[in-house]
């Protein structure tokens, strides 16, 4: 879903301070209408897979290196998903219409395929066959965008487009109340290297080092521990 910020002072003094609707919902949502990913699980392997590099505009493709002047190195992403806008348009009374129509048959050839592979018996074959199986799922992934882009790519560039601004939010948010710690659970971050990866590096990015992101390991019981404890004083 979204995203809650809860400052914590003690162990039963909490507040929400502020929040936002961009979170793992967001992310999941852009992703399996672009991809045709069919489970959160799938599109986060799928992710694993991908270089945001070939989807996001970085510092370096605008200035052709770094800005030290302000600090940016050239691999910093200046904008998420830029590159798709940097494709020049086709000029002509029907621009693209053979790629168009090329790329629309061969996604529903993909599709076609992704439905044999559902069927109990002859899919059987494909899902058994583990290089067939991810070549056919890479296609169905790929059926809705030009050639110049793949799924893979762009859901990792999702992520971290959420992931980072998780991150900033959290930044802010602590350095509001001054404080250093930062503690994030959820399904997003659930057993993710790379979201882990990109929010610690968006927190440490953002303070200068001064900041430190911290993740449970067993955060999924946290909503039980909580309701156990808060209710333990009845059973006694």
């Amino acid at each position: 879903s979204g995203v809650s910020i809860v400052k914590v002072t003690g162990r039963t003094t909490f507040q929400r301070v502020s929040g936002s609707s961009l979170g793992g919902g967001t992310f999941w949502g852009l992703c399996s209408l672009l991809t045709n990913c069919k489970t959160f699980a799938e599109v986060i392997e799928l992710s694993k897979k991908g270089n945001n590099q070939k989807v996001d505009m970085l510092v370096g493709d605008i200035y052709g290196g770094g800005y030290s002047t302000v600090g940016l190195d050239a691999n910093v992403i200046a904008a998420s998903f830029g590159k798709l806008t940097m494709k020049g348009e086709q000029s002509g009374p029907n621009p693209g219409f053979f790629k168009e129509f090329k790329r629309s048959t061969f996604g529903l050839f993909w599709v076609f395929l992704n439905v044999i592979i559902s069927m109990p018996f002859i899919g059987k074959i494909f899902r058994e066959n583990l290089i067939l199986k991810n070549f056919t799922q890479e296609g169905f992934y790929n059926s809705n965008f030009k050639q110049s882009f793949q799924a893979k790519d762009l859901a990792l560039s999702a992520l971290r487009t959420i992931s980072y601004n998780i991150g900033q939010i959290a930044f802010l948010n602590a350095k509001r109340f001054g404080l250093e710690a930062i503690y994030f659970g959820g399904n997003f971050v659930r057993k993710h290297p790379y979201t882990i990866a990109s929010i610690s590096y968006a927190v440490k990015f953002w303070s200068r080092n001064k900041m430190r992101a911290f993740f449970s390991l067993h955060d999924g019981y946290l909503g039980a521990l909580g309701a156990f404890l808060d209710g333990k004083d009845n059973f006694e």
